[in-house]
């Protein structure tokens, strides 16, 4: 069929060749030469061929990107083996045996010993990948890459190795900087993550399980991907292939800028399976930039341990829908308690900008330098409150709780009891209301309805007052000593 096809004689097929060029039709010398002698410029089809790959952006990307190779101090320690019984045979196989890895002759007798036999571990080194940000060095990768690292060596895509000092690390958004001595290295940009788009093109360069340089290409899967493993980490899935050794290397769009840097993959059995993460350009921007300049990154400081509001918070809250951070609680000598918030407010906006999730106002104010006022619009008690506060230094303890909002049915399941502490949870019965949000005996109820309560008599009056008042729900803010946070429980049948 080919044949015929392409057979000269056929004048009338062979015109109609041009359209199939222009689709990317690769044909073979002889035809392309009587093909493009029915056209006007063949130099064009060719060019548009050529381009079609990313071979261009390539070239121009990959002296940037390097390969990490690190000796981790962790794995060199000694592993003591205590076996103790008879001695091993005197074979004289098992002594060359033992010479081959580098133990003595007589290991049988020492194996055999009381004491047993310390067998020095090798140092194993983990493989990463990185790019150049400057022409002076810099060099940007993973925190988990370098973690723990004793000897740091960057090969660089000309086969140089050399030597790496580490600038400074940000744990909570997985990202390093490096640094290289010498002048005149190629470099790549950080680009705008917000202007890609799911089912735009990506490459990755990378070191997969130490096969530096390779290159890969996929689409974006999806924007914002929230995983939870950190705060502050805003992760473009993409589809690219990407492996172990890939973290830290860079994802590109097809104009060479960096969009990207990967650092996580989903995979069952521990290979690609289309589902990589990367941190978008514009957090890992921000970091590096701190990184490089302070070599840490000074964040703002709130003071507030939040939570979601969730559908069945809302009707207690008295907010139509449920949006928002709901104040847990506020830590004593912080800017939330200087500036009087309170738990159970719910905050809506910060500068202007909508709160929809925890994760709206974790990032704003972790984007935010020390020192900084930030103004925020409150829901407290059905009205709307302004409030301006001056942040400060975020100690590194500082973390958020979250409810996990399950809903259940049935009688509350709460014996309470008065202490000097507060009202404390004496007992909780199996497959509760309370039981499911997941109070626990030694619990202190401090909030009900809003209200701040001392006493079980005050919780018991509260929830009374508040079936009086036609409701099936009950907003509690309780203390544990894993943080404080709001739970809603049933009141349909307590």
């Amino acid at each position: 069929m080919l044949d015929k096809r392409f057979d000269h004689r056929n004048r009338k097929i062979l015109l109609g060749m041009s359209a199939l060029l222009l689709t990317g039709t690769v044909l073979s010398g002889p035809v392309l030469k009587n093909a493009f002698a029915e056209t006007t410029h063949p130099q064009t089809i060719a060019s548009s061929q050529r381009n079609m790959g990313f071979a261009d952006v390539v070239e121009k990307v990959r002296p940037a990107v390097v390969s990490i190779m690190v000796e981790d101090s962790a794995a060199n320690e000694s592993q003591q083996f205590s076996f103790r019984g008879q001695e091993m045979p005197n074979d004289e196989r098992l002594k060359e045996f033992f010479e081959k890895f580098g133990l003595p002759k007589d290991f049988g007798k020492q194996f055999g010993s009381p004491k047993g036999y310390s067998v020095p571990t090798p140092r194993t080194a983990k493989n990463g990948s990185g790019f150049f940000v400057s022409e002076d060095g810099f060099i940007v990768t993973n925190n988990h890459v370098i973690k723990n690292a004793d000897k740091i060596t960057v090969r660089l895509q000309d086969g140089r190795m050399m030597n790496a000092a580490l600038v400074g690390t940000d744990a909570k958004t997985d990202l390093a900087v490096l640094k290289v001595e010498g002048e005149g290295y190629s470099y790549v940009s950080f680009g705008d993550s917000n202007k890609i788009r799911t089912g735009d093109w990506v490459l990755t360069v990378g070191n997969p399980f130490g096969l530096s340089g390779t290159t890969t290409a996929g689409i974006v899967s999806t924007l914002g991907r929230d995983l939870g493993s950190d705060p502050y980490g805003d992760y473009i899935q993409i589809d690219a292939p990407i492996n172990h050794g890939n973290s830290g290397g860079p994802a590109f769009n097809t104009d060479g800028e960096v969009i990207g840097v990967n650092t996580l993959i989903y995979s069952p059995s521990g290979g690609n399976v289309g589902i990589g993460f990367a941190i978008a350009s514009n957090t890992a921007k921000k970091v590096v930039d701190g990184l490089m300049t302070d070599g840490k990154i000074a964040r703002g400081w709130l003071g507030v341990m939040i939570q979601p509001v969730t559908d069945d918070m809302a009707p207690s809250l008295e907010l139509e829908k449920a949006e928002g951070a709901l104040i847990a609680s506020v830590s004593d000598d912080s800017p939330a308690q200087n500036g009087e918030l309170k738990p159970g407010d719910v905050i809506m906006r910060a500068d202007g900008e909508p709160i929809k999730t925890v994760r709206d106002l974790t990032r704003h104010i972790a984007d935010k330098k020390p020192a900084t006022m930030v103004s925020l619009e409150i829901w407290r008690k059905g009205g709307m409150i302004k409030k301006n506060i001056k942040l400060s230094v975020q100690p590194d303890q500082q973390t958020a709780k979250l409810d996990s909002g399950k809903v259940s049915k049935g009688k509350l399941g709460l014996a309470l009891e008065d202490s000097d502490k507060g009202v404390v949870v004496a007992e909780v019965l199996p497959d509760s209301p309370a039981a499911e949000k997941g109070i626990t005996k030694g619990d202190i109820i401090a909030r009900v309805d809003q209200q701040d309560v001392k006493s079980a008599k005050d919780v018991k009056d509260a929830i009374t007052k508040a079936k009086s008042k036609g409701k099936n729900r009950i907003l509690m803010l309780v203390k544990s000593d894993n943080g404080n946070r709001f739970v809603v429980l049933d009141m349909s049948r307590a």
